[in-house]
C-alpha cells in the first residue's frame, strides 16, 4: 500500500505532461489534416477516429493528392517520349546494314577474302 502512495502522484504528473506535450503537439490543423489522412489509408482505422464533419473534406483531399500524383506521373512520361522522339530525329536515320558473309568475320581488314580454290588446294 505504501508503493501505491507513492505512484500515484509521479504518475499523474507524467500523464498530465503527456498529455499537455501530445495536445501542443498536434493543435496545428495542418499536422491534424496529415494525421485524418494517413488514418484514412490505413486499414485498421480508416476514418474511425476523424471528426465526422470532416471525413468527407478528408476523402476529397485524398482523391486530389492521388490525381495530382497520377497527372504528375502522366506528365513525365509524356516528358520522356518527347525527349526519346527528339533523341531519335536528332540522329537521323539508321544507318543501312550490309550483309557480311561468313568469310568476312574472318578475314583482316585490307586482306582479300580467299577463294573456294585457294582453300580447296590448301586442304589438299
Amino acid at each position: 500500500m505504501g508503493v501505491h502512495v507513492i505512484l500515484k502522484p509521479v504518475m499523474h504528473l507524467f500523464n498530465t505532461s503527456i498529455l499537455k506535450e501530445t495536445i501542443t503537439k498536434y493543435k496545428d490543423p495542418a499536422m491534424d489534416d496529415q494525421l485524418d489522412t494517413a488514418r484514412l489509408v490505413d486499414p485498421r482505422f480508416k476514418l474511425q477516429y476523424t471528426q465526422e464533419e470532416k471525413r468527407e473534406y478528408i476523402k476529397q483531399r485524398a482523391v486530389l493528392e492521388l490525381l495530382k500524383g497520377e497527372r504528375a506521373t502522366m506528365v513525365r512520361e509524356e516528358e520522356s517520349r518527347e525527349e526519346a522522339i527528339g533523341d531519335a530525329s536528332a540522329a537521323g536515320p539508321p544507318a543501312k546494314k550490309t550483309k557480311r558473309s561468313l568469310g568476312s568475320f574472318f578475314s583482316q581488314p585490307g586482306q582479300p577474302l580467299p577463294t573456294q580454290k585457294a582453300e580447296c588446294t590448301a586442304g589438299s
